[in-house]
């Protein structure tokens, strides 16, 4: 699968208006926000072509050996 994120901070990418500490940023990052730190996250750590299926399998295997 291709890279769905790129480099740039979520707020700038998406044009919000929200000011830090007030509105919907008012409690912390959105859950968009939050969306895209996560999916960045993975997709850094599974490189710029992944596979969700192997990532699927990865996480099952993981949670087989607790």
């Amino acid at each position: 699968m291709k890279r769905l994120t790129f480099p740039g901070l979520f707020c700038d990418i998406a044009m919000c208006t929200g000011i830090p500490g007030t509105g919907p940023c008012k409690d912390g990052p959105c859950s968009q926000r939050e969306t895209w730190e996560r999916l960045r996250a993975i997709e850094d750590i599974m490189g710029d072509e992944y596979d969700l299926d192997q990532l699927h399998e990865l996480v099952k295997q993981a949670k087989e050996k607790e």
